[in-house]
């Protein structure tokens, strides 16, 4: 069997790829891959259609055809195809290849192929091009309708006579039916010697005949025959004020017997004699050469349209002539088109051209094409027939055409004078030849240095090698206009790490950070270095790093060339003394605290969950060790009598196996034991520094009596345990905490971390693995190098023993197991105890960072195993309620906390404070990061002059909606609850919806009633439009949606997901396009949001509802939910004088308006939250968040929609 070609045909989107394979009788086996697939190479491109013939308003699909030579296709081999048109304004073509027809005219389109040069083979490269191409020839007609019959013509380029104008060409010759048609509007008199419509009568000899003398009884779509040239140039004449007449246009008549033009050639005779005595006469008329009316064809125009772009190659397919006629015409257009849809150039009749046959110049007229009665081999070029001007004859015809005058390029416009590129990167050079009205505005590309960038025929610029060079634009044709656009080619940065992700430093040390850039050979290699906090860790222009005060940020290092970007964790600990003393050493401390970011990560046991810290806190970086624990639990006991029930061990391990000492965690301490502890641990630094934490554990709901100090505190945690919302003292951390910390990874790529969000450059620790490490828990040796596991000794180690994890902790995973508070499964406001990062005793397994131990028992399965860390900060995420058992107890109202700042709603200050030197002590507790807020002030209420102000208008019980009337409004009474948002949300999720927040209810709400939160304006937006439709299918109504994609307002906003990134491109998610007159629901103004919420009287200080401005908490307490630690079921305190409830506090409200500060980047909130204080409540004030941020635990929204 010999080598064979085998073909087969893809269809993609009206594309056509052609592949090539070849087979080999024995084939070899492949040999095992090495390395990756070698790029794709071509071999050509073709398009299948060689012209397109069209209408105005067509949109045909161009099909192409991709042979490649060698390699492996791309996914999409289509993608790297590129089709551009020559005149826009004629007909454009879409990236797809769809062709669309816009205005008459001939235009080329062409289909070129652009990828790395390796991808294109030798043989079809062309002058050292990456590119392959194709063309087509697309004519768009101009089509006349008359009242009988129809003329179409086709503009031909007259490039080859270099003339001062291009002309158009009727697509047949005459037929019967127009010659008769134009005939008898020019010599029917009205009576009066004029024509009907007043005009001077025609007078032309030639009466015309169906076909030839055989043809009579044939229809009139025939070619008109037994016309002489003078009847010809006269009727070309009378066709242009016909037309004229018609179409309500002005062109100007050719022929005139008079030099001024002031008599236009309209009568012609029969008499057989050639006047050559009189200059001008019926047989040589005077040519207006600029006119645009109707014409015979000059002699190199008919040739220009027979052999442009190409000649015709079978006469039997495109003429009837004495071989295949059978001894008549024919119906025009009964044979195939020319290139350009020109029917009959060949045969049928001979036509008249203006010309002087060059035999007999004075004498005889020339006809063009043969006819009907000519034999196959005078159907040639440059083949010519001649007749007198008065010759009248059987196969003599005459197709019409029409000046189009050239209009010279002036000039050529680029959208950049130069481009600035890396090896491999394309980019397409936008130019326009102007005037726009100009004849050819076609473009001749060229690369001074090819070898640096090459140019396709389309201007798409390929960077090969760093250099310069220059791309030479000039307009086709004997025209000198170019334009020179500059390139610079650089090799980019693709690129950039660090040599170590992280570092602990002590205030006033120093470190010098290098960044690597990729490839080394790139042209700019230049880094520029930011701190997130440069009060915590500066950094300087060169990278060296000075850390100031205690606390953990990030360096970011960011190219200049590509903005790449990686980030370097500084972590500062904060040293925690137990002992009066002048200045100690840092390495004299007690114990150390590390800042943990608040952050939202990745969960579960298999990465799929997201959770959130959404505020700042303290770890220490160790275990508690058994010295620690002995030191405090006998200051507390001793000193301020406490009862802590665990005495605790030095470590843990088999009996008799081996000896631990006091630098060993300590082990065999009981959760109640734990949190006791904490409190005493707080005392005691409060006695030693005069500082004035508070305890967070408490054995009664007045949190009078610190956990350890009741008299019995077995039997106070047999009551329950109640946690102080935002107590700054020591504490447990909650489970949540502890993951973050565990999986914290920062900027480190490194050892199989994940990414997450998606494109973000943050990076976590997968949830098998062991805190810190770069292999799973399967991987023996990467766990070790990071977590005591079991194993000889058999025993836990001293704490330091094993390599920390990013954010510079120890034994995360492995040695003992920590205690932590982890939520009821149920969702409830209790917590319970649990232990997590496994131990030196359980197997590989337990040491995931993704496991959770739930604890049943208050004194510890394995209590040898189990021990503790110190957490320190914000304690949000721990609501004023008991922990365990399960009683009914009803619970307390936290204490107002008039001075904390809300943690996503915070002012600016009122004037900058001096800076202070770091001190080593320890620092407040910081809220949650604020949103940027300043007052803005709002217009007055909107005018209605209805009699339904503050009515209920509305009542959509199936979802409990209730809205009345604020004027040109309606308002929701509430705000959205949880429950309204998951029933609307989960139909909207079965109709095609996307709407990427799921919502919550704080982890403290026991019904659906509460608020919903954590959603993004941008779900908030998105979830509107789905109410509207949901409530028009519920109710038969027939709301229209506000938010659009597209300014016609057909397609509603139907998906939307939470990226960082802002997109103001009107449409998008960020920048929908709103229906000014819809009446569906949407989110309230910010001028309607303030108009309703004042609609008391209310001034922009005070809360609304309220008639005075108010300072006593406990009044404000019965209009707004505030300075507590969880918000309160929708609708709890009293309504404004609208009947609105909620306007001030129990969660911030999105409102569609950007934030006046922020304009762009992000959107408004307003009413404050159950986290601000009072103060922070006023109607003047609104905060602020990325439109894509939904971690906000105290953000929700109310609807409203207009009223027409």
């Amino acid at each position: 069997m010999t080598t064979a070609g085998k073909l087969g045909l893809i269809s993609t989107f009206g594309l056509f790829l052609m592949i090539s394979c070849r087979t080999t009788p024995e084939p070899e086996p492949l040999p095992e891959p090495t390395q990756e697939p070698a790029p794709v190479q071509w071999q050509s491109l073709n398009l299948r259609q060689d012209s397109l013939v069209l209408s105005v308003g067509d949109s045909p699909q161009l099909a192409v055809d991709l042979v490649p030579e060698s390699g492996e296709l791309p996914d999409d081999p289509f993608e790297l195809v590129n089709f551009t048109s020559d005149n826009d304004e004629v007909a454009r073509v879409d990236g797809a290849g769809r062709v669309t027809a816009l205005r008459p005219g001939t235009v080329q389109i062409h289909a070129t192929l652009s990828g790395d040069g390796e991808q294109v083979t030798d043989e079809a490269q062309d002058a050292g091009e990456a590119s392959l191409t194709d063309s087509v020839w697309v004519v768009v007609r101009d089509e006349i309708q008359f009242s009988n019959a129809e003329a179409r013509f086709i503009l031909i380029p007259d490039k080859q006579q270099d003339a001062e104008h291009t002309f158009w060409i009727m697509d047949t010759p005459v037929t019967h039916t127009l010659w008769q048609e134009v005939y008898r509007w020019a010599v029917q008199d009205r009576g009066d010697g004029r024509r009907e419509d007043g005009g001077e009568l025609y007078s032309i000899p030639s009466l015309g005949r169906r076909g030839n003398d055989g043809a009579q009884s044939k229809s009139g779509l025939h070619p008109v025959t037994r016309v002489s040239w003078r009847s010809a140039a006269v009727w070309m004449n009378a066709l242009t004020e016909y037309y004229n007449a018609v179409t309500g246009s002005n062109r100007q008549l050719v022929y005139y017997v008079d030099s001024d033009e002031e008599l236009p050639l309209r009568r012609a005779t029969r008499e057989e004699r050639i006047r050559r005595d009189v200059f001008i006469s019926q047989d040589n008329p005077h040519v207006v050469a600029d006119a645009d009316g109707f014409r015979l064809p000059r002699d190199h125009e008919w040739q220009s349209a027979a052999t442009f772009p190409e000649g015709i190659s079978s006469m039997r397919e495109h003429a009837v002539y004495r071989d295949t006629s059978g001894g008549s015409t024919a119906e025009v257009a009964s044979r195939a088109a020319s290139l350009l849809g020109i029917y009959d150039l060949y045969g049928n009749v001979s036509e008249w051209v203006f010309d002087w046959h060059p035999g007999y110049v004075g004498d005889q007229r020339a006809l063009r094409g043969g006819s009907w009665n000519s034999p196959g081999s005078e159907l040639r070029p440059d083949s010519r027939d001649f007749a007198r001007p008065y010759h009248e004859d059987g196969t003599h015809g005459l197709r019409p055409v029409r000046t189009e005058r050239l209009i010279h390029p002036e000039r050529i416009n680029v959208t950049s004078e130069s481009l600035d590129l890396t090896v491999g990167q394309s980019q397409q050079i936008e130019a326009e030849v102007l005037p726009r009205n100009a004849s050819d505005r076609s473009l001749i590309w060229s690369s001074s240095n090819p070898e640096v960038a090459s140019v396709t025929p389309d201007g798409v610029v390929r960077a090969r090698a760093a250099g310069t060079t220059s791309i030479r634009i000039d307009a086709a044709g004997p025209h000198d206009v170019s334009r020179r656009v500059d390139v610079t080619v650089r090799i980019a940065v693709q690129g950039l790490s660090l040599q170590e992700y992280s570092a602990v430093l002590e205030p006033g040390q120093q470190l010098q950070l290098a960044a690597e850039i990729y490839p080394r050979e790139a042209t700019d290699t230049e880094v520029d270095w930011k701190s997130a906090h440069p009060d915590i860790v500066s950094v300087d222009s060169e990278g060296t790093v000075t850390a100031h005060s205690v606390g953990t940020t990030t360096i970011t290092a960011v190219t200049r060339d590509g903005g790449l970007d990686t980030e370097f964790t500084a972590v500062v600990k904060l040293p925690v003394f137990l002992e009066s003393g002048d200045e100690p050493d840092s390495t004299d401390a007690d114990f150390s605290l590390v800042q943990v970011p608040a952050v939202q990560f990745p969960a579960g046991i298999d990465d799929d969950l997201t959770a959130e810290v959404d505020y700042e806190f303290w770890l220490a970086d160790t275990e508690v060790t058994y010295a620690l624990w002995a030191r405090v639990r006998d200051w507390a006991r001793e000193s301020a009598g406490y009862t802590i029930p665990a005495a605790g061990r030095r470590g843990g391990y088999w009996p008799d196996r081996v000896a631990t000492g006091p630098d060993h965690p300590v082990t065999e301490v009981d959760w109640v034991s734990a949190m006791a502890w904490m409190n005493a641990l707080t005392e005691m630094y409060n006695q030693v520094n005069d500082a004035d934490l508070v305890p967070v554990y408490y054995a009664d709901p007045d949190f009078q009596q610190p956990l350890g100090r009741a008299a019995n505190t077995a039997d106070a945690a047999r009551g329950g345990i109640h946690v102080r919302s935002r107590a700054d003292g020591f504490r447990l951390p909650f489970a949540e905490e502890w993951e973050l910390a565990a999986r914290y990874k920062g900027a480190d790529s490194s050892g199989g971390a994940m990414e997450f969000p998606e494109n973000s450059g943050g990076f976590w620790t997968p949830g098998n693995y062991a805190s810190g490490a770069v292999g799973s828990v399967d991987d023996h040796r990467a766990t070790r190098e990071v977590a005591v596991v079991p194993g000889v000794p058999g025993s836990t180690e001293a704490v330091r023993s094993r390599s920390p994890n990013p954010l510079w902790l120890w034994d995360m995973s492995g040695n003992i197991s920590e205690w932590v508070l982890l939520a009821d499964a149920d969702g409830g406001s209790s917590y319970a105890p649990a232990h997590r990062g496994g131990s030196y005793f359980d197997n590989p397994s337990a040491l995931r960072v993704s496991r959770v131990e739930a604890e049943q028992d208050e004194n510890g399965l394995f209590g040898f195993t189990a021990g503790l860390r110190i957490a320190r900060g914000a304690a949000d995420t721990s609501p004023a309620t008991r922990v365990v058992p399960d009683s009914e107890q009803e619970e307390p109202a936290p204490e107002p906390q008039p001075e904390a700042a809300d943690p996503e709603q915070e002012s600016e200050p009122e004037s900058a404070q001096p800076a202070q030197e770091p001190q080593a002590s320890m620092p407040e507790s910081e809220p949650d990061p604020a949103s940027e807020s300043e007052t803005v002030s709002g217009p007055a209420q909107p005018e209605t002059d209805d009699g339904t102000i503050g009515t209920l208008v509305e009542n959509y019980s199936d979802i409990d909606l209730e809205l009345v009337s604020a004027g040109g409004f309606a308002i929701g009474t509430t705000e959205i609850t949880y429950g309204q948002w998951r029933t609307v949300y989960n139909w909207a999720a079965e109709n095609g919806y996307q709407i990427p927040d799921e919502g919550a209810r704080h982890f403290s709400a026991e019904s659906d009633d509460y608020p919903v939160t954590r959603v993004s304006w941008r779900s908030a937006l998105v979830w509107t439009n789905a109410l509207t439709e949901y409530l028009n299918e519920q109710y038969s109504s027939s709301l229209q949606p506000v938010y659009y994609v597209d300014a016609d307002f057909r397609t509603p906003l139907r998906q939307a997901s939470n990226t960082s990134r802002v997109d103001t491109t009107p449409g998008s998610v960020d920048a929908p396009h709103v229906h000014p007159d819809a009446d569906g629901f949407r989110l309230p103004t910010a001028q309607e949001w303030l108009a309703a919420a004042t609609w008391g009287g209310e001034q922009e200080d005070w809360i609304s509802g309220a008639d005075a401005l108010l300072d006593d908490p406990q009044t404000a307490a019965e209009l707004a939910v505030f300075g507590t630690a969880a918000p309160e079921p929708a609708g709890s305190r009293r309504p404004n004088s609208l009947g609105l409830y909620d306007m001030s506090g129990n969660v911030d409200e999105w409102v569609f308006d950007w934030h006046p500060a922020a304009v762009n980047r992000r959107r408004m909130r307003r009413g404050g939250s159950f986290r601000n204080t009072l103060t922070e409540l006023s109607l003047g004030r609104a905060g602020s968040a990325g439109p894509g941020e939904s971690y906000h635990s105290a953000t929700g929204l109310r609807v409203v929609r207009s009223l027409h």
